[in-house]
């Protein structure tokens, strides 16, 4: 990676109640050109372990 980009990479833990899913994480990675003005997002959701 250049100094030209920027990248933030997160991921956070969540529960999705309503629609009676277990646990779940979304992972996300965002790509920041400063010569191109580009963005670029990537949205990751993966199913964590069942809740008992």
């Amino acid at each position: 990676m250049d100094d030209n980009q920027s990248m933030l990479i997160g991921c956070w833990y969540g529960r999705m109640e309503l629609m009676y899913l277990c646990p779940y994480y979304i992972i996300y990675v965002i790509t920041y050109n400063k010569v191109t003005r580009e963005i670029r997002t990537a949205i990751v959701f993966r199913r964590g372990p069942p809740s008992t």
